[in-house]
């Protein structure tokens, strides 16, 4: 018996082992799939897994599944040198109550409140000298400390500058390693404090440190190896507040007006010009300099590796955003939520660190290969891509809650092959935790997250969101003009909540969604400091009186009194009120000095107006109360009006001031928030936009401006002014504010356009329809870029219509140049608009099938297509 099978297994030798692969690799996949839904399992039952409490009005997408079936490399990209030496970093995280109340009491605080999220706060509420509130985050060690006192650092002397000063207070507190360094200030219009910028150094540090967010916010004709830290661009933010930018003693006229990059990496101190700090706002992590693992070159993966582990879909992070600006269809750009490419282009490769937003747990601070590019999904849209790929050897990523384990090299190789061999089985996505008990090559699992403070977002923690505290980003708002806004939010595996924002005028971009610290005991005690202001406001106010005794006979009411806080700020008593009534402010009179002391000053008036410096008021109507301290103001006013009517207002004068002198001098300032960050703006509704592409094709290279007079929801590239400007060259490719393009894509408001659906056409069965469309084109003459772009605009328009068969329509040149106008400049010799209306067949019809145009290419000539369906 044992003989026959031998002499069988020689005969059919090939066989056998064709089998034992099968066999082999089937059980293989049932082990994969079956530790995949352990692991999901038991990722559903935890705790960190629970949806969101909060239901907001908008839909919210997980991160597109993101499948590129090959990569190529753009020829100016460079790759990276793999350093002599580099070093692998342990977060502190999980911070004890002993270790926040310790860090607290270097500030003079000492009531420490714990509360029902992973802040808590600790306070000093008696103290004069000790005043203020720390916010502090035991998950990650971001923190906000705000003053209500006299804090400098214990080894201050005068004449220190604010960079010295915010040093040695770092230096003090123990945050200052030997990798941060504070290079950058910058002054506000509404205070004359001084903000220090300290950061993470990229040169001690050894690598640039980059958000995976905030990458995708880089403009892509911005080259990754260009970028400075704490650097803006023309696509930053807006903050007309922000002057005086210095970076490394350097001014930075450009930086000026633009929010400053601080969502994460970045610790600000607010320095007051008599010495005094009222604020640090920190989102730097605390390195664990006990863990620090400095390695050598052979425990990085080398970029060659790197790059042929992403072509092997084994990135650990991947994400995408439409590369345009505008409204978009997020449906549309990913059907299924699902990325789709046959080739993607990279643009850019690097080494960094990757750091998560502020208030994410993070326990692994490692390099990663960092890839950057673009390319055009199977929906037809073109997108932006980031990517990233663990360097070290033992694959150690920043998404990881622990330092992953050390894979043995063939165990490494099979999981390569048999990831590869199964890639058109398992779709790839995220690698999260690679842990020996839980095989988690691939999931997009959601984990639910905090959204931090700021700008969103590129948006972010495996915590709850309390219900009372998330921020709603999806209500519904559409300007006087008719343009709107949109915004998206999507989950992003191993990150958290972030949202995808754009709007008619900027590139879209990836925001934090973002909130209030979410502790109801945070306002509790405010309100207690406020009381305390007002309080001190109200000795202020009736010193004041007691100097300057012929005012009363102008005070009336409590209005009155609000008025006469305005004159005490503008510093204007002696020359107004002696010869005229408070009410209302003479004429002539109203300039309110911005960065004069406010010594012995009544609540703040809004002096400031944005981009100007002071603001003439003509009368008491236009002055109004900073937002935060109007209730406070009003508070104010109430008892001076009825100490006056009482006759106590000697007795408040009386008191002993609640603050200390140094305080006092600027205790406006230091009563308000300082307003370090810049809030993200919750917008808006969405539109479906129907998108014609143009493509240019002159006989020379030359520059071309296109203006639309239509209404555009969203346009690749971005137009200023509805107008492209670019650089056009005969085989059709632009350049346009340095980047490449092979069409200017635009999208409209469907709902103002009405085009008359023709009576000549075809009708065409659903499932013909994209051959129909190919074979359309082949008798037209479209190149095939021209076919390709049709095509896609065609499957988009289509995919609504339930009904077996399709009508397919030209839209007639009259009707194009009514809705839709088009300027061309130079114009073209020959200009063709083929855009197509489909429409559901419910009837039978007989239709003329209509002359088709013949593309000539003689000249200049533009091409436009497109497609929608009929309303």
């Amino acid at each position: 018996m044992l003989e026959d099978i031998k002499s069988w297994y020689q005969q059919h030798k090939k066989l056998s082992i064709s089998i034992s692969i099968v066999v082999i690799a089937s059980c293989l996949l049932n082990i994969l799939l079956l530790f995949i839904n352990r692991s999901n399992l038991n990722r559903q039952v935890s705790p960190s897994s629970t949806n969101l409490t909060k239901k907001t009005t908008s839909q919210m997408y997980p991160a597109p599944t993101v499948n590129f079936h090959t990569y190529s490399s753009a020829p100016n990209v460079i790759t990276p040198v793999v350093p002599q030496t580099l070093s692998a970093y342990t977060m502190k995280s999980n911070f004890t109550k002993d270790e926040i109340l310790s860090f607290a009491q270097k500030l003079g605080l000492t009531d420490f409140q714990s509360t029902n999220t992973h802040y808590d706060m600790v306070s000093n509420r008696t103290d004069v000298y000790h005043r203020g509130i720390l916010v502090f985050d035991r998950l990650s060690g971001t923190f906000d400390y705000q003053s209500y006192a006299d804090t400098t650092p214990t080894n201050y002397v005068s004449g220190m500058n604010p960079q010295e000063e915010a040093m040695a207070m770092l230096s003090q507190l123990g945050i200052a390693d030997a990798t941060v360094s504070c290079p950058i200030t910058y002054q506000m219009k509404t205070t004359p404090s001084t903000y220090v910028e300290c950061h993470r150094d990229w040169d001690k540090i050894g690598a640039p440190i980059y958000n995976p967010i905030g990458l995708l916010n880089i403009p892509e004709n911005i080259p990754l190896s260009t970028l400075q830290v704490g650097e803006v661009n023309a696509q930053s933010p807006a903050d007309h507040n922000i002057i005086n930018v210095i970076s490394n003693g350097i001014s930075q006229p450009e930086a000026t007006g633009k929010a400053r990059p601080n969502d994460f990496n970045t610790l600000t101190v607010v320095v007051t010009p008599n010495g005094m700090i009222h604020e640090i706002d920190s989102k730097l992590r605390w390195i664990d300099s006990t863990k620090t693992q400095t390695f050598q070159p052979d425990k990085l993966l080398s970029p060659q590796v790197a790059q042929k582990r992403l072509e092997n879909h084994l990135a650990s992070f991947s994400l995408t955003i439409p590369s345009g600006s505008g409204v978009i269809n997020w449906q549309s750009v990913y059907p299924n939520n699902q990325a789709f490419a046959t080739n993607a282009t990279i643009t850019d490769e690097q080494l960094a660190y990757i750091e998560k937003p502020d208030d994410a747990v993070q326990t692994n601070f490692v390099p990663m290969y960092v890839f950057r590019g673009y390319t055009t999904l199977n929906s037809g849209y073109r997108v932006n891509f980031v990517q990233m790929v663990p360097a070290m050897t033992n694959l150690t990523t920043f998404l990881s809650e622990n330092t992953a384990f050390n894979l043995s090299s063939s165990w490494t190789s099979l999981m390569d092959k048999m990831t590869t061999f199964f890639a058109s089985v398992i779709p790839p996505v995220f690698a999260q935790t690679q842990n020996p008990n839980s095989l988690q090559l691939k999931t997009f699992q959601i984990t639910p997250t905090v959204a931090t403070t700021t700008a969103s977002e590129i948006l972010l923690t495996p915590t709850l969101i309390p219900s009372e505290t998330y921020s709603n980003s999806g209500t519904v708002e559409c300007n006087a003009s008719g343009m709107t806004r949109g915004a998206i939010t999507l989950n992003v595996p191993g990150v958290g909540t972030v949202l995808v924002q754009s709007d008619a005028k900027t590139p879209h971009s990836f925001n934090i969604v973002s909130r209030s610290v979410p502790i109801n005991a945070l306002a509790a005690i405010k309100d207690t400091f406020y009381k305390t202001v007002e309080q001190q406001y109200d000795i202020n106010v009736a010193k004041y009186l007691v100097q300057n005794k012929s005012i009363y006979q102008y005070i009336k009411n409590t209005e009155d009194v609000k008025t006469l806080f305005f004159y005490i700020n503008s510093g204007m008593i002696s020359t107004g009120i002696a010869s005229n009534a408070i009410n209302p402010i003479p004429p002539g009179y109203g300039t309110c000095p911005v960065n004069i002391p406010y010594q012995r000053s009544a609540p703040l008036y809004n002096c400031a107006s944005e981009g100007s410096g002071n603001v003439f008021l003509s009368s008491p109507q236009i002055a109004s109360f900073v937002p935060e301290v109007e209730v406070n103001a009003n508070n104010v006013a109430n008892d001076i009006y009825a100490a006056i009517q009482n006759n106590q207002i000697s007795i408040i004068a009386a008191k002993s001031d609640l603050f200390s002198s140094s305080t006092l001098t600027y205790l406006g300032w230091v009563f308000l928030k300082s307003n370090i960050g810049v809030s993200n703006t919750t917008i808006s509704c969405h539109i479906s936009g129907v998108s014609p592409a143009l493509f240019l094709y002159p006989q020379n290279t030359k520059v071309v401006k296109v203006k639309s007079g239509a209404t555009l929801t969203y346009t690749d590239p971005t137009v200023v002014n509805n107008t492209w400007k670019v650089t056009a060259q005969p085989n059709g490719h632009l350049q346009t504010n340095g980047m490449n393009r092979d069409e200017l894509y635009y999208e409209y408001d469907p709902n103002s356009v009405h085009f008359t659906t023709p009576q000549q056409g075809y009708i065409v069965n659903k499932t013909d329809l994209v051959s129909f469309i190919k074979q359309l084109a082949t008798k037209m003459g479209l190149n095939d870029n021209e076919s390709t772009a049709l095509l896609a605009d065609v499957t988009r328009s289509a995919q609504t219509i339930t009904t077996s068969e399709v009508k397919v329509s030209f839209v007639s040149p009259k009707e194009l140049a009514r809705y839709l106008p088009l300027t061309i400049f130079p114009s073209p010799d020959h200009i063709y608009r083929i855009q197509l209306l489909l429409e559901p067949v419910t009837t039978s019809q007989q239709l003329t099938a209509p002359i088709l145009p013949k593309i000539m290419r003689a000249g200049f000539t533009v091409v436009e297509v497109g497609a929608r369906e009929v309303n």
